[in-house]
């Protein structure tokens, strides 16, 4: 297959790599370290399959539901509309190789692409998927960090929604293994043990050579705590404050209270103990974690008020 153009066109094969991951794993900074390879290119989250592509693919199958003869399927068959889509992702995608001149490769970090690389592989069947996973405790309590500051409109104060969301997003992520083989999982403690190791790794997956000296200077210019650059059409360093926090992988038990934590082992299982973040099985469910999921029944029920209240102001 052609690699994508400067301008867009082209088809994007091999040479295409979707960086994903439950929110608050680690994905920025794996993509920084990423991209201080002159042979990728990158830019901030495009949101292109979560977002706009989704809405395409969402109306496309929902029409075909409908007892009238209405919606595109009735004008072209799924594969003209599939070229339409391509076209459309080929010229976004263009502009994120234009942003590096001689990169050979297109990196897109969405994390939410997770739970559409069905949609992606429609498109693009040979593109390549490296999943990154972080402690769903680390993880919780993250998001629950975000929610107070820079991530208010979109990360969760609640500890059952965020360890539920850690669930959902994994689980599909890992679900990229039973339909392509280019798909690459890596630990987020891992790469912050040893960072030039796991990183030449990935390096191996994209068939990009990288020596272990490469890969410690790559270390090295983007360690957490000065995250910046990335070239092209994104700079690490113009994220929001408290983007980037600590980057420790066990900030989460002092972060969380006790109660906490046992309610994000209890949801996170049995998916947190496959992957070995949880030694036993978390013993049965408390009135603390019960007054957890209770509140957060709370705040999807005034959060339901306020969007229904704002409809009719």
């Amino acid at each position: 297959m052609d690699h994508l153009s400067s301008s867009g066109t082209g088809t994007a094969g091999d040479r295409l790599a979707f960086l994903v991951g439950a929110p608050r794993s680690g994905t920025t900074w794996l993509q920084l370290l990423l991209s201080k390879s002159e042979r990728i290119a990158t830019a901030n989250e495009t949101h292109l399959f979560s977002g706009y592509m989704h809405s395409m693919f969402t109306s496309w199958e929902g029409m075909q539901r409908s007892q009238r003869t209405v919606g595109l399927h009735h004008l072209m068959p799924e594969d003209e509309f599939l070229a339409v889509a391509r076209t459309f992702s080929d010229t976004i995608l263009g502009k994120i190789k234009a942003g590096k001149p001689g990169a050979e490769w297109v990196l897109e970090k969405t994390p939410r692409h997770s739970l559409h690389f069905r949609e992606i592989l429609k498109v693009y069947p040979a593109a390549r998927f490296i999943h990154i996973i972080r402690d769903p405790r680390s993880v919780t309590a993250s998001l629950r960090a975000a929610s107070q500051g820079w991530g208010a409109h979109w990360a969760t104060p609640s500890i059952i929604a965020g360890a539920r969301r850690w669930s959902r997003e994994v689980a599909s992520a890992r679900s990229i293994r039973d339909v392509t083989a280019h798909y690459h999982e890596i630990r987020y403690e891992d790469l912050k043990a040893d960072t030039p190791g796991v990183l030449r790794g990935v390096f191996a997956f994209l068939d990009i050579p990288a020596s272990e000296e490469d890969c410690r200077t790559y270390a090295d210019e983007a360690q957490i705590g000065r995250m910046s650059g990335g070239g092209g059409n994104w700079d690490a360093s113009r994220e929001p404050e408290g983007f980037f926090r600590a980057g420790k992988t066990d900030g989460w038990k002092t972060d969380l209270t006790p109660g906490a934590i046992k309610a994000i082992e209890i949801t996170t299982a049995p998916l947190a103990r496959e992957l070995g973040y949880i030694d036993t099985p978390p013993s049965g469910w408390s009135p603390r974690i019960s007054l957890y999921a209770r509140i957060e029944r709370w705040e999807r029920f005034w959060e339901w008020q306020k969007r229904k209240i704002l409809r009719y102001l």
